[in-house]
């Protein structure tokens, strides 16, 4: 009789790399209630993976010719024009490694252990890496000393001269974000009363600025005084985006607020009128993914801790990408030193956001505040 013996199925490095990543994908997907532009921005499709190149290029249109009036029997003129300036980012990264002996990882693997050390870096890893790439977005601003090498924010983009426009809430941006300037009219066109009028040459790539404390913001609710966030969100909400509409044909997705003006916001509205208003998960995107949210003039206003305090944004989701060269979000990779005898794990998150232009975003806050 001839014994034959076979061998156990063992998986592919293929498959066990595979099996891996969708648990990096499932823990990253279970901290996103913590952070919600993460979960917009994967709800709306806004990341892009597998890039191949150091540095992330788009175009970004500058300028909307017009028509000609036909007149007979005079030629017509066909004149070479650029519609286009081109925008640069470098790729970034972040990483989160932890390390541990020889001996305690023998340690750590019998069945009496409670606490497994790997299992517990594959949960924080990525979620530690989600959670700064949120921040980065509404905190970090990648050209400022300091900074050079994290992802380039909104901040990256919203400063200003400290100047109000024409005595209005709204403030002259003046920074440069990928190798392209803020500045009115840096490229050229006219503005008067920016965003009130101006021409698409001018602000293509100018964001607005306003004040939500500014004296300009009339008329006060009844009965207040004071020019606050809580007595004119509303009303630079309302101015803001109305102008992002007729100056960019933009419509602001998600207020996101931080904690404080959050709250500060929805007690006024129940104050004021007795109920804050909420849409249904069906209409609304924060409320269907778990997000804390009231309604203003028909836009989710989001808590998101993330946000510094003082500071809201409106934001168009389909103007912010996430650009990475890696397959998924967050990788991970192992390395063993022999001469110490320690294994130890990396995980990593490389890209940048790459937001189409300034000018699809509002920021509101206390401009006249340096801080």
């Amino acid at each position: 009789m001839v014994e034959t013996y076979s061998a156990p199925i063992v998986p592919s490095a293929a498959a066990a790399m595979m099996a891996l990543e969708k648990v990096i994908q499932k823990v990253t997907d279970a901290a996103s209630p913590d952070h919600p532009a993460y979960g917009m921005m994967k709800k709306k499709g806004r990341f892009i993976f597998n890039h191949t190149h150091p540095l992330i290029k788009w175009k970004v249109k500058y300028h909307q010719p017009d028509s000609e009036v036909y007149v007979p029997n005079l030629a017509m003129q066909a004149p070479q024009e650029n519609l286009y300036e081109e925008a640069t980012l470098p790729v970034r990264g972040r990483y989160f490694a932890r390390s541990i002996d020889y001996l305690n990882r023998l340690y750590s693997q019998g069945s009496n252990v409670k606490l497994d050390f790997w299992q517990e870096l594959l949960k924080e890893g990525p979620k530690a890496l989600l959670r700064n790439m949120c921040q980065d977005l509404y905190q970090i601003d990648g050209n400022a000393t300091g900074y050079t090498y994290q992802f380039h924010g909104l901040p990256s983009f919203l400063g200003t001269t400290g100047s109000a426009i024409n005595d209005t809430e709204f403030f002259y941006p003046s920074d440069t974000y990928a190798g392209l300037s803020t500045v009115l009219t840096n490229y050229g066109g006219s503005h008067s009363y920016f965003p009130l009028s101006a021409s698409p040459k001018a602000c293509f790539f100018s964001p607005i600025l306003s004040d939500y404390n500014a004296t300009g913001l009339q008329p006060l609710p009844s009965g207040q005084t004071a020019h606050s966030w809580t007595t004119q969100w509303r009303d630079a909400m309302s101015r803001a985006s109305t102008y992002l509409m007729q100056r960019q044909g933009k419509k602001v997705d998600t207020w996101v607020c931080p904690p404080d003006l959050w709250l500060n916001a929805k007690k006024s509205i129940e104050l004021s009128e007795g109920v804050y208003l909420e849409r249904g998960a069906d209409s609304s995107l924060a409320i269907s993914l778990g997000y804390k949210s009231f309604t203003y003039d028909g836009v989710d206003v989001v808590q998101d801790q993330d946000v510094p305090t003082g500071v809201c944004y409106g934001l168009h989701w389909e103007s912010i990408t996430f650009v990475s060269p890696q397959a998924q979000l967050v990788a991970r990779f192992k390395e063993f030193e022999a001469e110490r005898l320690n294994e130890a794990r990396y995980f990593a998150l490389f890209g940048n956001f790459r937001i189409e232009t300034p000018a699809h975003v509002i920021e509101l806050k206390n401009q006249t505040d340096a801080s």
